[in-house]
């Protein structure tokens, strides 16, 4: 095991994780059907972005170049070997058989793109459920299940070299760290640390709110996404394909006992596209940026630390509890023109604060959001923070 990890950590931790993988879900196929189409073919609640509006406009000099067949072999290339098929089942190993140099897939996306268009035979997905958790007792309940949802391994590639492009056209806030060309959940982790510690050593008060999205990548809306995009100044047909792309989207979930029935996709990205990632960042974006212009910060190291967010996961950060405060409204006030929700049984807060030279926790009245009080974070709680 000691030399494999060394030559191949993924492979390893490929091996560990079989296990769960391999784990089968025990709920019945229409109570997953139900489940999920209450969830993707749901209310929309978005209302608009209201006064979050400002952010750095998107570079289009790394989105209008045409496909290149050498970016398609690079991702070909890239992409795991074990790449799971969609529903035509085509895998990756066939389309390296049948286009090796890229020729013909880059000819191909670049037409869509050029149309705005994906073609109705890519529009299916499938989706099989994975466990949230290794506690086999919790999974008789949906909520510690993720739907991982798949397209055509087609789609997949061209999703693969969009979400490149656009991670480099739309710079994310410097607070998020989910999926970036960084260690991001470490650098978070470590960042926690460090303010707590900071604070300690200098015996400032801090004031943390660890905020719980409900499903977010499940119910965050196109529309939403697409005014992002918009206000970015995104290229119009890119933007017209993303769009596209979810019109009449569709998956079937995949367990033991059999399929679901044909569910629509009109809320929500799909956990499985590489664009998903890019696009829940982006939707999540506006509120980091107005958290740094209109909230109330930490500071350390020259910098005001409101937020750390690893895509969904939100931590919010301030020097007082009114200053939590204000970021908690700011927070409800993104919720509220959204439609994004909170769990607020999941979701806690906690407040270092000095009288004189004791260091007291919590020593005030409570923090609230959505209407709700903020479950508190006493000294013998423990909080997991990106499963650290």
């Amino acid at each position: 095991m000691c030399t494999l990890y060394k030559k191949d950590k993924g492979e390893v931790a490929a091996m560990i994780l079989d296990d769960l993988v391999n784990v089968q879900c025990p709920i019945g196929v229409k109570t997953i059907e139900n489940t999920y189409r209450t969830i993707w073919e749901g209310m929309d609640g978005y209302q608009g972005l209201g006064r979050f509006t400002l952010f750095p406009r998107a570079d289009n000099n790394f989105l209008v170049w045409p496909l290149t067949p050498e970016e398609v072999c690079g991702t070909l290339k890239s992409m795991k070997k074990r790449s799971a098929a969609g529903p035509d089942r085509i895998k990756l190993a066939d389309l390296i058989k049948w286009d090796g140099k890229g020729l013909k897939l880059s000819a191909a996306y670049n037409c869509m793109l050029y149309n705005g268009k994906l073609p109705t035979c890519l529009k299916g997905s499938r989706t099989t459920l994975l466990p949230k958790t290794s506690d086999h007792r919790s999974l008789s309940e949906i909520g510690n299940w993720r739907p991982i949802t798949v397209g055509s391994v087609i789609l997949r590639i061209l999703s693969n070299i969009l979400a490149s492009r656009l991670n480099e056209a739309c710079p994310l806030h410097q607070s998020q760290k989910g999926f970036v060309k960084r260690h991001g959940c470490a650098e978070n982790v470590f960042t926690l640390k460090g303010l707590l510690t900071l604070s300690r050593k200098q015996n400032r008060t801090i004031a943390v709110a660890v905020i719980d999205l409900a499903r977010a990548f499940d119910s965050v809306s196109h529309v939403h996404i697409r005014d992002v995009l918009r206000r970015r100044g995104v290229d119009d047909l890119v933007i017209q394909f993303i769009m596209d792309s979810y019109h009449k989207a569709y998956t079937k979930i995949e367990t033991a006992n059999g399929s679901s029935a044909v569910i629509k996709i009109r809320l929500g990205v799909k956990q499985g596209d590489p664009m998903s990632p890019v696009l829940f960042n982006l939707a999540i974006d506006p509120l980091l940026h107005f958290l740094e212009r209109k909230g109330r910060g930490f500071e350390a190291a020259g910098h005001s630390f409101t937020s750390l967010a690893y895509a969904d996961d939100l931590i919010l950060v301030s020097d007082s509890r009114r200053g939590l405060q204000r970021n908690l409204n700011i927070l409800q006030e993104f919720l509220s023109e959204t439609g994004l929700k909170v769990k607020i049984t999941k979701c806690g807060g906690f407040i270092l604060d000095r009288v004189s030279r004791t260091r007291v926790l919590n020593a005030c009245g409570p923090l609230r959001l959505c209407d709700q009080d903020l479950p508190w974070i006493g000294a013998g709680d423990r909080f997991n923070y990106l499963g650290v």
